[in-house]
């Protein structure tokens, strides 16, 4: 499927943001591949899983959508179809409390499996431990580099554009879930990014805006797969 018709094979509403994703990563793309930080073709084994990795992802992605229905301005969080949902399951010991915590834990899944898929797919396209001939320096990327490493050399390396794909993924809340850094106060998730619990270090999310950004973060690493797929010429 090509990158057109995959992008109106989804929801109307979310068509602008994952044109607009995939240009933007397209963009950084073309410059690494012009300063030679780009592989220029993926081994038979990646060529092989990329596809697979897309359909089984596509897959969770959808039991994620399906679990959702969500008000946006109400601090209560069961109702609707969710309170249906809760009253179904009761017989098996489900509640409201058990429901919220689900939920939490599965965008808490949703939103580290993307984080950390983005930054694995990124690499294999990427120039890693390699010295270049014209200078003989080092890469900057290499295929341990952690997730924040990554994302501040694809800003060094590219600037502006590269600050785009940077600005894509929240790492202080990517790191503090990581580390289980979490803790819940009424509606709202609090993090620290790290063990000091610093009035710098800390932040707070409401339930329905870390649902919503997982969901964004699953269609960021989705636009990073199909744009990965269409410039290798993956798709069938």
């Amino acid at each position: 499927m090509s990158l057109d018709n995959w992008i109106m094979s989804k929801p109307k509403e979310d068509r602008h943001l994952i044109a607009k994703t995939i240009s933007e990563i397209q963009d950084v793309f073309k410059d690494l591949e012009q300063k030679k930080y780009l592989r220029t073709t993926l081994r038979s084994e990646e060529r092989k899983h990329f596809p697979e990795i897309l359909r089984t992802f596509d897959g969770l992605s959808h039991a994620f959508s399906m679990l959702f229905n969500i008000p946006f301005n109400n601090e209560t969080f069961v109702r609707g179809r969710s309170r249906e949902f809760v009253e179904h399951n009761k017989k098996y010991g489900f509640n409201e409390n058990g429901y919220v915590n689900l939920l939490l834990s599965e965008s808490l899944s949703e939103f580290l499996r993307n984080a950390e898929l983005f930054r694995c797919c990124f690499l294999f396209v990427l120039e890693t431990d390699k010295c270049r001939e014209e200078k003989r320096e080092r890469c900057p990327f290499f295929k341990t580099m952690t997730l924040g490493r990554l994302l501040d050399q694809l800003e060094s390396v590219c600037e502006s554009k590269g600050k785009k794909v940077r600005d894509m993924i929240d790492v202080n809340l990517r790191n503090a879930l990581t580390h289980g850094l979490v803790w819940l106060e009424g509606c709202h998730l609090h993090y620290s990014k790290d063990i000091t619990f610093s009035k710098e270090a800390r932040d707070k999310i409401r339930l329905d805006r870390l649902w919503e950004k997982a969901s964004y973060q699953d269609k960021v690493t989705q636009c990073l797969i199909q744009t990965i797929a269409d410039w290798y010429h993956l798709t069938e």
